[in-house]
């Protein structure tokens, strides 16, 4: 196994949007890697797609939770807005039925 540079770069990362991957050299070669180096950047992939993929599945789960709320709401006619609380928010519809929505902290609202 080659004795590496501490200047040299190899790495594998998930920056929420794609798996990047480094694997250059200090003078800005490519690496060659060994066994061990090769084993723990594939362990590093697999831990980026695993993020990946888990990103994807819970923007999948809020797809299909914002379809049922439609699906719920759709038709009806709003009432009244109200704010019981700063990080509260409730609609009203005319037929009764109220959409709660509780946050963390305060929340934004943008109107379009």
């Amino acid at each position: 196994m080659r004795k590496s540079n501490k200047a040299d770069r190899c790495d594998a990362w998930y920056d929420g949007s794609a798996i990047c991957v480094i694997a250059v050299g200090s003078h800005g070669d490519p690496l060659d890697l060994g066994e061990g180096e090769v084993v723990e950047l594939i362990t590093k992939l697999e831990s980026c797609l695993n993020e990946e993929r888990g990103d994807k599945a819970r923007e999948a789960d809020l797809e299909k939770e914002a379809n049922e709320i439609q699906g719920l709401l759709v038709g009806k006619t709003l009432s009244r807005v109200l704010r019981p609380r700063v990080n509260e928010l409730v609609l009203e519809f005319s037929d009764g039925t109220r959409l709660f929505v509780d946050t963390k902290s305060t929340p934004e609202f943008s109107i379009t």
